[in-house]
This record gives C-alpha cells, structure tokens and sequence, in this order.
C-alpha cells in the first residue's frame, strides 16, 4: 500500500452504534469513507458519509462497491485466516462496550436495580473498551504503513481499562452514592447449563448470557489482554482510577 496518509475506507454498518463512531474518527482524521448498506436499509448515513446500498447476496456488486477500496471493515465472528491471497486481514478485538453495558448492569453493579452481580467470586479481571476508543484505535492502525503493515494477517487486542466487578462496583458506588448491598453471586457455569436449557426450549434472550461466559468463564482471555494488548504500539491510554471515575460520572450523571 502507498505511503499516505488519506486511504479510501469502506465500512459494513457504518450506521451502527458502533460504526458510527469509527465513522466520525476515520471521518476526523481526513480518510475518505464509504458507507456500505444493505438494499433494505432504511437507515440515513451520518452527514458527509457517501453511502451505497448493495445486495450482499451478489458477488458482482461487492466486487463493484470493494474495488478501489484500501480498508474494508466490517463485523464478524471470525476471520478469514489464508495469508496467499491478494489481501491482508486483521481482526481488532475490543473489551466489553463499556459505554454501551455500564447503564444495565452487565457489568455487575446495575444502577436501575441497585444490587450487584458477581459472576465466579467478582474477582475475575475483563477488558473493557468505550466505543470512541475503538474509533481511535482503528485510525491509528491506519496512521502508518509501519503499523498497518505489522498487524497484517493477525489479531489486534485493544482495551480501554481491565476491570473487576468488584472493583467496578466500588468506583460506581462512590461516584454515584449507591449502596448496592451484598452482590449476588453467580456460578457461571451453573448459569451456562441453565442457557442451554433454556435455548432448547426455544428461549433465545439466553444468549445474551454466553458472553457473560467469555467475559467471566474460566478459560477466557478476559483481562488478559493486560498483557498483549497494543495499546502502547497504538499510542492508546489505559484509563487510570480517576479516569475511570471521570467516565462512570460521564456516562451514568444522566441516569442517576
């Protein structure tokens, strides 16, 4: 790839709560952004985003929408390993969506509720990750040919802090002056064969509780992207107490 530093980006779910923020700081950073939507969208793009509509279901259009493009990104479960292509992929693995969970109590303390949740003992160390983060992490993967290079064919993990619930319940109980009493303990495990019981039976608001699974279940990287996040290759912050303190305040004051 050239040695520049505008590159034509194309973006599945740009509309997204997500992608809209990757949108803004690709936008910020002097990219030139396409939002790719399906046929039936009837979403509006964000303001001074080109958007086209495509049927994903047909190759030729993909080809004609991609063709030219620098960076495709788009959302998947998994990624396309075979290195001898004419491309290079790199999965970006964020920490849970701190901004996004906090307000419901998937991260333990739930304001609404005022109580806690501890799954396996709250002690268990997660990534977590505010969405303008992700934003800034993709831009700065693109910032160079050095680094968009190096993370060529791999994964990227990025975070914005690591955090326990228990820990997480403390900080929001002092910015907030919630008491949220003794915490509930959860065996996740015992919360697993529950799910699959329940999606047997044809109960799918179980799901939600397998990423509780990766989140808090033994054998997950959870906070373990301490250690081999990129943050410090990427020139990302790790939120200090304080910080995390100032962002509690920022996203639960319109709540509490």
């Amino acid at each position: 790839m050239a040695n520049t530093t505008t590159r034509r980006v194309a973006i599945n779910g740009a509309t997204g709560t997500l992608g809209s923020r990757i949108f803004s700081a690709l936008n910020a950073a002097g990219h030139e952004v396409t939002a790719v939507q399906r046929k039936d969208s009837s979403k509006s793009a964000p303001d001074g985003l080109k958007s086209v509509k495509v049927d994903y279901a047909n190759k030729e259009e993909l080809v004609s929408i991609f063709k030219g493009q620098d960076i495709v990104i788009s959302y998947l479960t998994s990624v396309m390993t075979d290195t001898n292509g004419p491309t290079t992929w790199t999965s970006v693995n964020n920490g849970a969506f701190f901004d996004m969970t906090l307000p419901y109590g998937v991260l333990g303390p739930n304001i609404m509720a005022k109580k806690t949740v501890f799954h396996n003992g709250g002690d268990n160390k997660i990534a977590v990750s505010l969405l303008a983060d992700i934003g800034t992490a993709i831009v700065k993967l693109l910032a160079t040919d050095n680094i968009f290079n190096s993370a060529a064919n791999q994964p990227v993990y990025i975070c914005s802090a690591a955090i326990t619930e228990r820990q997480l319940t403390e900080l929001v109980s002092e910015v907030t002056g919630i008491d949220f009493g003794s915490p509930e303990q959860v065996s996740v495990k015992e919360l697993i064969e529950k799910s699959d019981e329940r999606l047997k039976q044809g109960d799918k608001s179980a799901i939600i509780n397998y990423y509780l699974q990766m989140m808090y279940g033994e054998g997950y990287k959870r906070g373990d992207f301490m250690n081999f996040n990129w943050n410090a290759r990427l020139g990302l912050r790790i939120m200090s107490e304080q910080d995390l303190k100032n962002t509690i305040q920022e996203i639960l004051g319109k709540f509490v």
